[in-house]
């Protein structure tokens, strides 16, 4: 139903309305809308919205906003032919965990996997790029080092080398590893040492040891102290996470979006 087109029902009808498709409404809400044009009612839907759920939009905003100030823009994963959807999701949860925003993926059966419950929702917070062939993958990667996840004889321990350059790793599917073609192309090879019977790691679990060498390196190198995103891409990303109908219906017409106010709200009336 179109909150626009409801002058002419009743206030009870407007507070089920409120309360099934706003959110957070209280159910003894007794206001109503006056007689006023579509733009007026517009500006009151969205001013009771704002009423209603400022303490919780601004909660939200806030905690979205500490996020983003500490994404790793030039830190990335390119997950090769990973099958198994607990996998890929999980391999999102630990991006999301230390701060990467883009996960890349190959994978010329047709697609990626059906997310599952493994992610906890990181699928909304990781956007995920999927790409025809690794040559595409590498095309838009640009000049990152990779580093694929690969036993080798010229393998390093995976704590030695550096995570504070432009960083891609490289995951193969659960079977095989990384292709030889993955292999050929990446900058160096990282292996975890392991010291008992088992000679490799689920490659989920292998993510995620990665990853946190990643974290600890920049961490100490105050990559995390300051925000790497940029301040309009912070905000973009903000308003599609905060108003993600809006946000689709702007990017199919092609407008930018509106800024936000210090609550995290739309600052001004979407015509």
């Amino acid at each position: 139903m179109n909150p626009y087109l409801l002058a002419e029902t009743s206030p009870s009808s407007w507070r089920v309305y409120l309360f099934r498709h706003l959110g957070k409404c209280k159910s003894d809400y007794t206001g109503h809308p006056p007689e006023v044009s579509s733009k007026g009612l517009r500006r009151w839907v969205q001013a009771v919205r704002r009423s209603m759920l400022k303490p919780v939009t601004r909660e939200r905003y806030q905690k979205i906003s500490a996020m983003l100030a500490k994404r790793q823009p030039d830190l990335s994963v390119l997950a090769e032919n990973v099958h198994k959807p607990h996998n890929l999701s999980a391999i999102l949860r630990s991006c999301d965990a230390v701060g990467i925003p883009t996960v890349h993926a190959v994978n010329p059966t047709g697609g990626v996997p059906t997310f599952n419950e493994t992610s906890a929702s990181a699928d909304k917070w990781v956007e995920l790029n999927v790409h025809a062939s690794l040559s595409d993958a590498k095309e838009v990667l640009g000049s990152v080092q990779l580093l694929a996840a690969h036993f080798s004889p010229q393998a390093k321990d995976y704590r030695d080398v550096d995570y504070l350059k432009p960083t891609c790793i490289v995951l193969g599917n659960e079977k095989h590893g990384v292709s030889a073609a993955a292999a050929e192309l990446a900058d160096a090879h990282i292996i975890i040492p392991m010291l008992g019977m088992v000679q490799s790691l689920n490659v989920s679990v292998a993510a995620a040891v990665i990853l946190f060498e990643a974290q600890r390196q920049r961490r100490e190198a105050g990559f995390y102290d300051a925000p790497r995103l940029s301040e309009a891409e912070r905000r973009r990303l903000a308003f599609g996470y905060l108003h993600p109908r809006q946000a689709a219906q702007l990017e199919a017409r092609g407008q930018q979006f509106p800024e936000l106010d210090d609550d995290g709200d739309i600052a001004a009336v979407l015509s």
